[in-house]
């Protein structure tokens, strides 16, 4: 079966031999580096992920009447945080 999106381990075999992709791609040592980037790009933002839902998961437990008692922190919005969240682990397959 074709899948449309490579995976994580396919960037590593990429990135570490590039004389078995000649094939594919004439510039290997940019496809190569390319492939280095991408895997990098996908960890940090796991790792964003992480961090992000563990902010939320803090501030959840904060009873509402203490939370009213503090102002809202300018620029931040729930829906915003978890629909950025969501989009994020669609392009970096985190489940």
């Amino acid at each position: 079966m074709i899948n449309d999106r490579v995976t994580d381990k396919e960037l590593e075999i990429f990135a570490a031999e590039p004389q078995n992709n000649l094939v594919f791609a004439p510039n290997h040592a940019l496809a190569q580096m390319m492939a280095r980037e991408l895997l990098a790009l996908r960890r940090s933002g796991s790792e964003l992920v992480e961090v992000a839902k563990a902010g939320l998961e803090y501030i959840d437990p904060i009873p509402a009447d203490i939370a009213g008692a503090f102002d809202t922190m300018p620029g931040f919005d729930r829906d915003w945080a978890e629909e950025t969240i969501s989009e994020v682990k669609q392009l970096i397959q985190v489940s």
